[in-house]
């Protein structure tokens, strides 16, 4: 067993932000800590070798209960000195939904019909709002069936309130960035097969259910999903999973870095981190390689040009709009005619 005792405040990361629990010292702090604790089959542990420390990976789903629970069973197992979130500080909002509330808003949304389409469409245009109303649809749909996405998060959020000093910390790239990054690079062609996979996949999981979403978090379907994205918009792919691997496996080595002060002197960290499923190979991937330098952190966070078609799509819109009125204007002309001759 492993002495327990009071952690100190964490510094924020290169891109992590800590939350320090203020009324957690009122709380008893643990005294032992198992060294090889039983946890859920969805935990992987990777040790940091440079300080010693270790982190109890929980691989989730957003939804469902299955999940919720194996991250509330690993953290009053292991009792970590902090708790590592797929979250940036633009979804911090995710932590204090009240699911009942959530779902009772989101439920009717499953009812959208083509008068809300067209709604839609008049203020974001056809192409924004067809991706708009059907990602509502879905959440709706997804709110009835099993509850609001995040539950994992603030799961770990709560469990981790009630651990004494424990420290929460939110290890991904800002959500901007990955969408800039993901979605501004894409080439035209790349754009359409990823709208159509978007749009099948939509069409798959529309109706999901509980047994399906574990079925989600089964290696065999993650690495032929993951070889299927990679085929076929690897840009999506890349900036949506590999590079976001990266970014939380290198916070999580320099989280772990930071030693926990005690009055018997520093002592190294035990972390739980809890990530989407689709998420854990490629942090035991990026785990064992060199970590990065300044300047490949600061790529992983720079935003690149925007594709040029994205920029003459507009006026490409627009032409192709006024060609098409106008030979339907030619056309109907020349039937009135045929008809007054």
């Amino acid at each position: 067993m492993e002495d327990g005792s009071t952690s100190g405040d964490v510094p924020p990361g290169p891109w992590g932000l800590s939350i320090q629990y203020d009324d957690a010292v009122d709380l008893p702090a643990p005294t032992v800590r198992p060294v090889n604790p039983v946890l859920p089959d969805t935990v992987t542990m990777l040790e940091h070798a440079p300080s010693g420390g270790r982190v109890y990976i929980v691989g989730t789903v957003h939804l469902g209960e299955k999940s919720q629970e194996d991250v509330a069973a690993t953290i009053r197992t292991v009792k970590p000195d902090s708790v590592m979130l797929e979250l940036c500080t633009e979804r911090l909002d995710i932590l204090t939904v009240d699911e009942d509330e959530a779902r009772r808003a989101l439920s009717p949304l499953s009812e959208l019909n083509r008068k809300h389409f067209h709604i839609l469409a008049q203020q974001l245009g056809v192409a924004q709002a067809f991706r708009v109303f059907w990602a509502l649809k879905q959440s709706g749909q997804h709110a009835k069936n099993l509850g609001i996405s995040g539950s994992d998060m603030r799961t770990a959020f709560r469990e981790a309130a009630n651990l004494p000093n424990c420290t929460v910390l939110l290890g991904d790239r800002p959500q901007s960035i990955t969408h800039q990054r993901t979605y501004g690079a894409l080439t035209l062609w790349e754009y359409i097969r990823h709208l159509w996979i978007a749009v099948r996949d939509l069409c798959v999981h529309w109706n999901i259910s509980q047994d399906d979403v574990e079925k989600l978090k089964t290696s065999a379907f993650l690495e032929a999903d993951a070889a299927r994205m990679s085929a076929a918009c690897p840009t999506v792919q890349r900036a949506i999973v590999h590079e976001r691997d990266v970014v939380m496996a290198e916070g999580l080595k320099w989280f772990l870095a930071q030693p926990v002060m005690t009055t018997e002197g520093p002592r190294s960290r035990v972390m739980v981190g809890v990530v989407g499923m689709a998420h854990v190979a490629g942090i035991q991937r990026a785990w064992n390689r060199p970590s990065l330098s300044q300047n490949e952190q600061k790529n992983l966070f720079t935003i690149p040009p925007t594709a040029k078609w994205r920029e003459r799509a507009p006026v490409v819109v627009k032409v192709s709009w006024l060609l098409l009125c106008g030979y339907i204007t030619s056309r109907g002309g020349r039937f009135l005619a045929n008809l007054v001759r």
